[in-house]
């Protein structure tokens, strides 16, 4: 029954997903759109292979779209524009940068990389990092609203908000 419940949601959240944004918000008069696009950057080609693996294999390639790069290069169409990517109090960036064993010679790279994404790109959205590491975190320059604290792979990891 559960699972049942489940895919019946399941159904019912991907057709609205797909279903084009009414006119009716703000801002977005002459813009059409789904309700949701996922917007996804990858910097690891293998990684980014799995992932469009993964995003084929559900069946979400109509809402998904996946970058493979360096975010600092991902345009989004900045601060402002009729061809911009991000809707206001309706875009959440979840971020996943380099934390464990991750961690390289060119990590500060990667988190400075992130830092100028978000300033570019982020205005009037929400932001969600990942991070086990104050010192990588502070790079952002960002102030943080909540914490909630996960361990997985044997780290101690922060999502920040």
């Amino acid at each position: 029954n559960l699972l049942s419940n489940a895919m019946e949601r399941t159904k019912s959240g991907m057709k609205w997903a797909r279903s084009p944004l009414k006119p009716t918000e703000k801002g977005m008069l002459n813009i059409k759109r789904k309700n949701v696009t996922i917007l996804c950057n990858e910097k690891n080609p293998r990684a980014c292979n799995l992932a469009r693996i993964s995003i084929s294999n559900a069946g979400i390639g109509a809402i998904v779209s996946l970058h493979e790069g360096d975010c600092v290069e991902w345009d989004l169409g900045g601060m402002h524009g009729d061809h911009r990517a991000v809707i206001e109090g309706r875009t959440i960036f979840v971020c996943n940068p380099p934390w464990g064993v991750r961690l390289t010679e060119d990590i500060d790279s990667s988190w400075v990389s992130l830092r100028e994404f978000l300033r570019r790109e982020g205005n009037g959205a929400e932001a969600w990092v990942l991070s086990g590491n104050k010192d990588l975190t502070k790079i952002l320059r960002m102030k943080k609203s909540r914490t909630l604290v996960v361990r997985t792979a044997g780290e101690d990891l922060r999502w920040l908000q």
